[in-house]
């Protein structure tokens, strides 16, 4: 009987010995496996967000998403943008990003579709180096299709080209580029002589003429006597008596539009220092001429400020000056006259008059 009971203990021990050869042999092949799947379930983990703010349609064949990363931890290095059409078509398309928390960036990609819908997925990097499509996209459905007749857009993103036709302005030795723009990146004009010229015979705007300007302007402070200068197509003698062309600029603390087919006229909203806010501020100008009612209207933040009936073109010709942007475009100065000092982003300029509802989508 005692011998018995001693067989089952030896038994015992050997069972256990064995289930914990089991669990060693077991542990040995599946570990690889866990750590495997930790790395995903890091990347699956990460509590940063990406946003769609906005999707556009640029003149048909052209798309642009701007998206922001949210607060939290975790590298988005990568984007997968899936655009889809109202006929079930679609079309991918993978962008590189470098992107921090609140930081906000647009995309821009030749459109193969007319889209309806967009939906943007982050890649995370993992700490392994791997990378993983979240499975969680940020979805906006419809499409800003409101750039038609759009001639002329400059998002300054490192550089001051045109996103529409490829034509390169010429930027000033000082003026620069960071990454404190609007949307990415900005052009940054620091001393009076910075400013960026653009030769681009589709800006010589002729007689019965619609067109718009917009653009987003960060200045810092502003002088109750100097002009500053945003966007001007003019020409004039060196006495500045015999003007040609228009011209959008900031005039002893008045925002003005100004259409000059000999001499100037135009719209004027006085006290703009204090409808400006902290940061960029959009800036839209806007010349009906096409028909008999011609007008001419200035509007801040998408909110109209300001409208005038004018009796008269911009003349013919215009001038073959180049357009400048930051700075006067005569040789000789007049006093009081300044060049622009801050940022300037995302210029953009349309042969037709833009809408009220559609000016309200470029403010957001």
């Amino acid at each position: 009987m005692e011998r018995k009971g001693l067989s089952d203990v030896v038994t015992t021990v050997l069972v256990i010995l064995l289930a914990l050869a089991a669990v060693v042999l077991v542990w040995t092949f599946v570990r690889p496996l866990f750590e495997n799947l930790g790395g995903n379930i890091n990347a699956e983990s990460f509590t940063t967000t990406l946003n769609v703010q906005k999707a556009e349609i640029i003149d048909g064949v052209k798309g642009a998403v701007v998206v922001q990363q949210g607060s939290g931890s975790g590298k988005i290095s990568k984007v997968k943008i899936v655009l889809s059409a109202a006929d079930g078509s679609t079309q991918v398309v993978d962008k590189d990003v470098s992107l921090s928390p609140l930081q906000a960036v647009r995309l821009d990609f030749p459109l193969t579709i007319k889209p309806a819908r967009v939906d943007v997925y982050p890649v995370f990097t993992t700490s392994s180096g791997s990378t993983q499509v979240s499975s969680s996209a940020s979805t906006l459905a419809s499409f800003d299709n409101s750039y038609e007749n759009l001639i002329a857009y400059y998002p300054f993103d490192g550089d001051a080209k045109d996103a529409i036709s490829g034509i390169v302005g010429t930027a000033s030795s000082g003026a620069s580029y960071d990454s404190s723009g609007k949307f990415g990146s900005t052009l940054k004009l620091v001393t009076a002589d910075d400013s960026v010229s653009i030769v681009d015979n589709r800006l010589n705007f002729y007689p019965n003429f619609d067109f718009t300007i917009s653009v987003w302007i960060e200045k810092v402070t502003l002088s109750s006597t100097e002009t500053y200068r945003i966007v001007n197509k003019l020409s004039s003698n060196l006495s500045g008596t015999d003007y040609r062309g228009y011209n959008l600029d900031i005039a002893s603390d008045s925002l003005r539009f100004e259409i000059c087919p000999s001499t100037c006229n135009g719209v004027i909203f006085s006290g703009v220092s204090s409808q400006l806010k902290p940061g960029f501020n959009n800036i839209v100008a806007v010349a009906n001429l096409a028909t008999s009612n011609k007008n001419v209207a200035i509007y801040i933040n998408g909110e109209q400020k300001s409208s005038v009936t004018i009796t008269q073109g911009i003349g013919s010709p215009i001038n073959v000056k180049d357009l400048f942007i930051g700075k006067p475009s005569r040789l000789s100065g007049i006093s009081g006259e300044n060049s622009f000092t801050g940022k300037i982003d995302e210029l953009r300029i349309y042969n037709r008059a833009l809408t009220a509802d559609e000016i309200k989508l470029l403010a957001k």
